[in-house]
C-alpha cells in the first residue's frame, strides 16, 4: 500500500494534470484525514496547466479546498482567500459567497458580510432560496447589526418571493413586538400557525399565546393557542405552563386539573414529580370540593415522597377535609416524629387541639410543651404558650380568662418592634372589656393604652371619639384628635383634620382653625367629604359670598354625586345672578344638568340664564328637554317660549308647532290661541288661522269675541270661499250683545251676495220691528224688503201688502 501510495504521488509530482493519479491521492489522504496533504494535492492540481486554464475546473477545485481549509484545518483566513479567489473566478458562484459570508459572519466582520450579501443578492436564485437568503440577511441586520428598518424591508423582500416563508414571518413578527407594534405582530404569528403543521407549529402558537397573554391582554386568544400547540406537541412544558397558569386566573379549576396532570406526566424526578401531585391535591380539596381525587394525588406523592413533610402535610389537610381526625393526628404524628425537635410549631397545635379533643391530657400537654419549647429564650417561650392560650381560649369563648392571658402578653410586648403586636391585642382586650365584660371605664383606659402605642388607628380612635361623645367631654376629644393630627399623615392626616375641624366649629367656635384643618384635609384628600361641608359651613356663616362661591367651585370639582351638585348650584346661582354673572351662572347651570338631567329646576335655570345670554339654539334645545319632563298645562309657557325662539330664528313652521303643541297641552288657552293666531297670520296660512279663529271664539267670553267672529267671518268670506260658513259666523256677530253696528249691515250684504233673500227678509225684518213706524229707516227697510219679496222671491201678495201699508201712511209717496 506504501509502495503505491509513492507510486501515485511520484506520478502525481511530475504531472499535477494525471487525473487518475489526483483523484487516487485525494480519495486516500480524505479517508485518513491527512488534511495537509490534501491540501498541498488541492493546490498543485489547481495549479496544473490544463487545469489553471480552465475555470470550469478549476471553480470545484478551489470550493473544495476552502471547505477543507475552513471545516477540517479551521483556517478561516486561508480559507477566505480560496473563496475570493473563486469567487473573482466565478462571481455567480453562489456557494461561494455563502461560504465567505459565513466566515465573516462567524468573524462578526459585518460590513464584509454585507458586501458579500450585496453581491449574493444580485445573482439569480429560485424563490424559495431568495426567502431564505433574504431572512438571512434579516436576521443579521436584526440581531447583529440592530437595525430593525432595515432587517424589515429584507424579510418583507423574502416574503415577496415566498409569500408565507415561516423564518421570514418570525423575524418580521419580532421586529413588530419590538418597536411595540403587537397587533402586528400577533397577526403575523397567526399567519404562521396557517403556514406550519404539527410539532413545528407549536412554538409558534406559544409564540402568539404569551404575546396575546402578556401584552394584548387577550387572555381567552391566548389559552387557545396553548390549547393548540399542546394538540400539535404534547410535550411542551412552556405551553403546558402558561395554559396553566391561565386557567389558574380565570379559575377554570377543571382545566387546571387536567393541566397539572400533563405537568406531571412531564415532570422527572421524584420530588419534583411529589411536589406538583401536591398541589393538584390542593387543587382538588380548595376548588373543585373532590377529596377523593385529592386523595389519588396525596397517594401518588406518598409513593413518589413519603418522607417529605409537604407532603405528609398534604395528606394531612385530606384527612382534616375528609374530618378523619383519627387519621389526621396520626399523619401529624409522623410529622412530629420525622421533624423531632424542628416540629412546625402549627403541627404541634393542632396536635395539641387534637389530644384535648380526644381526652389525651398528657399528649396534649407534651405538644404545647414541645411548642413551648421552639423558642429562644423564657420570654419567648412564655409568650408562645401565651399566643396559644389565647387562641384555645378564643375558640372556648372564655372571654374573662382571654382578657387576662391578653394583659399578661400585652405586659410581655414592650419592645418597639412589638409595639403594632402589643397594639392590637391592647385593641382586642379593649372589645372584649367593652362588649363582653360591660367594663366600660376600664375599657376607654385599655384604648388610650392602645392609642398610646398606635395614635392614627382607625378602630382606636373611633372607639375613644364614641366614648368622648357619650360624656359630651369635648375636651379630652380635642386632645385625642389633636395628637392623632401630629402622629397621621396622608389621607389618614386629612381624616383627623377634617375631623377635628368639625369639632371645633360645633363646639369650639374656633372657625379660623377649623377652615386651615379643612384645607389640610384637602390637600391630602382633595375630594374629602366632611372638610368641604366643613368650609362650606363656614362659608354660610360669615355671609360672604365671594368665600361661598370660591368654596362651592372647589366642592364641584371633586364630586359627581347628583345630590352634591345640586345642593351647590343652589347656593352658587343665586349668588352669580345677583352679581349679573350670567356666563358663569350658566356654567353652573350646564354642571348640573348635566348631573341630574331628569331635574326640571336645573333645566330652567339653564334656560333662564340661556335666555339671558341670547344663547337661541341652546335655549331651544333645553326647552325641549323641559317640555319633554312636563305635562299638563305647565308645559304650555314652555312651548310658547320656544315658539318664541323659533320665531326669533325666523322658523314659524317650528314656531307654529310649538304653539299647537302648547294648546294641545292646555286646550283652553286663550294667550296660546292668541299666539297661533298672529303666526298663521304671518305665514298666511288661511286655513290654520280660520281654524285656530273658532277654537279663540269658543273659549273667549261673549263681550270680547267680536272681533275673532268679525275676522273669522272675513276668511271664510275671503280668501276660503264658504260663503255659508261665514253667515253663520256673522249670525253669531250679530247675536252678540252689543254687537258693532256694522256687523248687521255686512251680514245683510253676505246674504244678498249669497242669494239667501229669505234669510235677509227676516234678518231685515227684524232689524224693522226695532223701528218707529213714521220712521224713514223704517220707511226705506219697508221699501227694501217689498222689493226683495217681489223681485228675488216672487213672493208678490206679501210685497203688496207692505206697499198698501207703506201708501196708507205716505199716499203722497210715489214710490
Amino acid at each position: 500500500m506504501a509502495q503505491g501510495l509513492d507510486a501515485q504521488q511520484k506520478i502525481f509530482a511530475s504531472n499535477p494534470d494525471d487525473r487518475r493519479a489526483f483523484e487516487a491521492l485525494e480519495e486516500y489522504f480524505f479517508l485518513n484525514g491527512d488534511w495537509a496533504s490534501l491540501v498541498a494535492i488541492y493546490r498543485n492540481r489547481i495549479a496544473a496547466p490544463s487545469v489553471a486554464e480552465d475555470p470550469a475546473q478549476q471553480a470545484p477545485l478551489l470550493f473544495r479546498l476552502g471547505q477543507i481549509l475552513e471545516e477540517r484545518i479551521l483556517d478561516p483566513e486561508a480559507a477566505s482567500e480560496v473563496y475570493w479567489t473563486l469567487a473573482r473566478l466565478d462571481p455567480t458562484n453562489r456557494p461561494a459567497l455563502r461560504q465567505l459570508r459565513g466566515i465573516h459572519e462567524r468573524e462578526e466582520k459585518w460590513d464584509l458580510v454585507l458586501q458579500i450579501a450585496e453581491l449574493e443578492s444580485a445573482l439569480p436564485m429560485p424563490p424559495y432560496e431568495r426567502a431564505a437568503f433574504e431572512t438571512e440577511l434579516g436576521q443579521t441586520w436584526q440581531h447583529r447589526l440592530e437595525d430593525s428598518e432595515e432587517a424589515r424591508r429584507a424579510y418583507e423582500r423574502a416574503l415577496e418571493s415566498d409569500p408565507d416563508f415561516p423564518a421570514a414571518l418570525e423575524g418580521l413578527a419580532a421586529l413588530h413586538q419590538e418597536a411595540g407594534r403587537l397587533e402586528e405582530a400577533a397577526g403575523i404569528l397567526d399567519r404562521l400557525t396557517n403556514r406550519l403543521r404539527g410539532p413545528e407549529r407549536a412554538p409558534v402558537w406559544i409564540a402568539l399565546g404569551t404575546l396575546l397573554a402578556t401584552e394584548l391582554g387577550q387572555p381567552d386568544r391566548a389559552r387557545d393557542c396553548f390549547r393548540q400547540a399542546l394538540e400539535d406537541d404534547p410535550f411542551q412544558p412552556p405551553a403546558v405552563e402558561w395554559a396553566l397558569l391561565l386557567a389558574t386566573a380565570d379559575e377554570d379549576w377543571e382545566a387546571v386539573s387536567d393541566l397539572l396532570e400533563r405537568r406531571f406526566d412531564l415532570a422527572a424526578g421524584a420530588r419534583r414529580r411529589a411536589s406538583i401531585a401536591i398541589e393538584a391535591s390542593q387543587l382538588q380539596l380548595n376548588h373543585l370540593d373532590c377529596p377523593a381525587r385529592a386523595r389519588a394525588w396525596t397517594d401518588r406523592a406518598m409513593e413518589l415522597a413519603g418522607d417529605e413533610i409537604s407532603v405528609l402535610l398534604a395528606v394531612a389537610e385530606v384527612e382534616r377535609a375528609d374530618g378523619d381526625r383519627d387519621a389526621l393526628l396520626e399523619t401529624l404524628e409522623k410529622i412530629m416524629a420525622i421533624t423531632g425537635e424542628k416540629a412546625p410549631r402549627s403541627v404541634l397545635i393542632e396536635a395539641a387541639e387534637l389530644h384535648s379533643q380526644f381526652g389525651h391530657g398528657e399528649a396534649a400537654l407534651a405538644a404545647l410543651r414541645r411548642a413551648q419549647a421552639l423558642g429562644g429564650s423564657d420570654e419567648s417561650d412564655d409568650i408562645r404558650l401565651l399566643v396559644l392560650q389565647a387562641d384555645l381560649l378564643r375558640e372556648s369563648g372564655s372571654k374573662r380568662e382571654l382578657a387576662e392571658v391578653l394583659e399578661t402578653l400585652t405586659a410581655f410586648e414592650g419592645s418597639e418592634d412589638e409595639r403594632p403586636r402589643r397594639a392590637a391585642r391592647l385593641r382586642e382586650l379593649a372589645r372584649i372589656q367593652e362588649e363582653d365584660l360591660g367594663e366600660p371605664t376600664l375599657a376607654e383606659s385599655t384604648w388610650r393604652r392602645a392609642f398610646a402605642l398606635e395614635p392614627t388607628e382607625e378602630d382606636t380612635l373611633a372607639a375613644l371619639e364614641r366614648s368622648c361623645r357619650k360624656r359630651d367631654d369635648w375636651d379630652s376629644l380635642r386632645e385625642i384628635l389633636e395628637t392623632a393630627l401630629v402622629a397621621s399623615g396622608g389621607s389618614a392626616r386629612g381624616s383627623v383634620a377634617a375631623r377635628l375641624g368639625t369639632l371645633l366649629l360645633d363646639h369650639f367656635e374656633d372657625p379660623e382653625r377649623a377652615r386651615s384643618l379643612f384645607e389640610t384635609a384637602l390637600a391630602e384628600k382633595a375630594d374629602c367629604r366632611h372638610a368641604l361641608l366643613g368650609l362650606r359651613r363656614i362659608a354660610e356663616d360669615s355671609g360672604d359670598p365671594v368665600l361661598l362661591l370660591e368654596i362651592c367651585e372647589r366642592e364641584i370639582e371633586q364630586t359627581s354625586d347628583p345630590d352634591t351638585i345640586t345642593d351647590l348650584a343652589g347656593i352658587a346661582i343665586p349668588i352669580l345672578r345677583e352679581q349679573g354673572r350670567n356666563e358663569e351662572a350658566l356654567g353652573w347651570a350646564v354642571r348640573w344638568t348635566t348631573a341630574a338631567p331628569e331635574s326640571l329646576e336645573a333645566l330652567e335655570a339653564r334656560a333662564e340664564f340661556e335666555a339671558l345670554l341670547d344663547r337661541i339654539d341652546d335655549e331651544i334645545k333645553t326647552r325641549r328637554k323641559l317640555a319633554k319632563r312636563v305635562t299638563g298645562a305647565a308645559r304650555t309657557p314652555i312651548l310658547r317660549r320656544l315658539a318664541e325662539l323659533h320665531f326669533a330664528r325666523g322658523d314659524e313652521h317650528r314656531a307654529c308647532e310649538a304653539l299647537e303643541k302648547a294648546l294641545e297641552a292646555e286646550p283652553g288657552s286663550r294667550e296660546t290661541l292668541g299666539a297661533l293666531c298672529e303666526a298663521y297670520r304671518r305665514l298666511e296660512r288661511a286655513e290654520d288661522l280660520v281654524r285656530s279663529l273658532r277654537r279663540l271664539c269658543d273659549v273667549s267670553p261673549e263681550a270680547e269675541k267680536a272681533e275673532a267672529l268679525e275676522e273669522l267671518a272675513s276668511l271664510l268670506q275671503d280668501p276660503i270661499g264658504d260663503l255659508d260658513a261665514a253667515i253663520v259666523v256673522r249670525w253669531q256677530l250679530v247675536e252678540l250683545p252689543g254687537a258693532p253696528p256694522e256687523a248687521q249691515e255686512r251680514l245683510e250684504a253676505l246674504l244678498e251676495s249669497a242669494g239667501r233673500y229669505a234669510e235677509l227678509v227676516q234678518l231685515l225684518d227684524t232689524r224693522r220691528q226695532q223701528l218707529e213706524d213714521d220712521s224713514r229707516e223704517a220707511v226705506a227697510l219697508d221699501l227694501r224688503r217689498a222689493g226683495i219679496l217681489l223681485d228675488s222671491l216672487g213672493q208678490s201678495e206679501e210685497a203688496a201688502a207692505i206697499f198698501r201699508t207703506l201708501h196708507e201712511r205716505e199716499p203722497e209717496d210715489e214710490r
